[in-house]
């Protein structure tokens, strides 16, 4: 899944502060998901997908115990792969990407009516 960056909440001793986290270059991001197409008991059929988590990369532990797994670009035809053993995949999510950057922005994100530049702008 494409992604600029990702938010997440820190818990302060008053409140939760959502952060900004994305890559130093703030270039895209590869976020490792899984898809599935399923047929619910209505006989509608369903496209779902999940985002994989792991815990935070030491550059933003503070903020969250908690990341999505990233992969580098180097990663991404292995991912993508059917072929991939169940073995790499696990080696992919152990080594992804760890490098990333964090900022404190406006709890303005915790409302979806704001949708503006605004919003990734560090307070």
């Amino acid at each position: 899944m494409p992604a600029a960056g990702w938010y997440e909440w820190q818990q302060l001793p008053s409140h939760k502060q959502p952060h900004f986290i994305h890559a130093p270059d703030s270039g895209l991001l590869a976020i490792a998901g899984l898809w599935a197409e399923w047929t619910a008991p209505d006989g509608q059929g369903i496209t779902s997908c999940a985002l994989l988590t792991k815990s935070a990369a030491p550059a933003i532990a503070e903020i969250h115990d908690r990341m999505p797994v990233i992969l580098a670009p180097e990663q991404w035809d292995l991912w993508l792969s059917p072929w991939t053993a169940a073995n790499d995949v696990q080696a992919l999510i152990a080594n992804a990407r760890q490098d990333f950057e964090g900022h404190a922005i406006s709890t303005r994100v915790n409302n979806v009516r704001n949708d503006d530049a605004g919003l990734l702008e560090t307070v």
